[in-house]
């Protein structure tokens, strides 16, 4: 196992699946069965589904009732609750061959600030190779058969230094639910000039049941949009300056 004690796994949950409820038990032990990590559950709910793993990570319940999924917030409370250097901003749906993650890990060490854990690659892989998952056997997973994603995929998970996250403005909460706060996130990091990389290598994203909260017709996803592009349209200045509007940095 890896000595991986620098690194939090910041992981937010809103259980809208059974699928989902899988996902996660089966995220927590492939990160702990190879890696010597910490791991940061937030679970926004009024009913708890995860409250035992507190005896497998470090559990919080948010006890709330929303219309939408406030993923980007739960990110930041993580990030304010955990006392490593190191950050991994992660979905319980996907998996990387281990290798990856501490190349990530290293690359934050050796001076980088954001670095995505593969080159971009991912694939949609059926629920059928979840025994090859368990085993630690991505080899036997035959991606010619897996639907790709797009290209230059950015989310799933993302490694940051600590510092670095907060200094550029930590996750933008006024994403909410899902759809382009990834992208949202790599377009500010890049254009404020922090130091961002990729590895090399492939990301797979366990196939799952959709809720509300992550399907293209939420209710918040033209707001999201907007604010993407909002973003895209600014120059280093006018971003610096939206960045002191928000409440969660002040």
């Amino acid at each position: 196992m890896v000595d991986f004690r620098d690194v939090s796994f910041l992981i937010p949950m809103k259980i809208d699946s059974d699928e989902r409820l899988k996902n996660i038990e089966l995220c927590i032990d492939y990160l702990n069965r190879g890696l010597n990590t910490n791991i940061y559950i937030a679970e926004e709910t009024q009913d708890p589904k995860l409250k035992d793993f507190s005896k497998l990570c470090n559990y919080k319940w948010i006890s709330k009732n929303l219309n939408f999924f406030h993923r980007t917030k739960l990110f930041n409370d993580l990030c304010k609750s955990c006392n490593t250097s190191i950050i991994c901003l992660y979905d319980c749906d996907v998996f990387l061959p281990y290798n990856q993650y501490i190349l990530a890990r290293d690359m934050i060490l050796s001076g980088y600030d954001m670095i995505i854990p593969y080159d971009g690659t991912a694939y949609d892989i059926p629920r059928n190779n979840i025994k090859h998952i368990r085993n630690s056997d991505m080899n036997s997973i035959n991606l010619n058969i897996c639907k790709k994603r797009r290209k230059n995929s950015i989310g799933g998970a993302i490694f940051f230094n600590k510092d670095s996250y907060i200094k550029g403005g930590m996750e933008n909460e006024n994403f909410k639910s899902w759809g382009g706060e990834d992208d949202e996130l790599y377009n500010r990091f890049n254009k404020l000039g922090f130091k961002v990389n990729r590895t090399i290598g492939y990301l797979l994203h366990l196939i799952h049941k959709r809720g509300s909260y992550s399907i293209m017709n939420h209710l918040y996803y033209k707001n999201n949009v907007e604010e993407l592009e909002k973003i895209k349209k600014m120059n280093k200045e006018q971003l610096e300056d939206y960045i002191k509007t928000w409440s969660w940095v002040r």
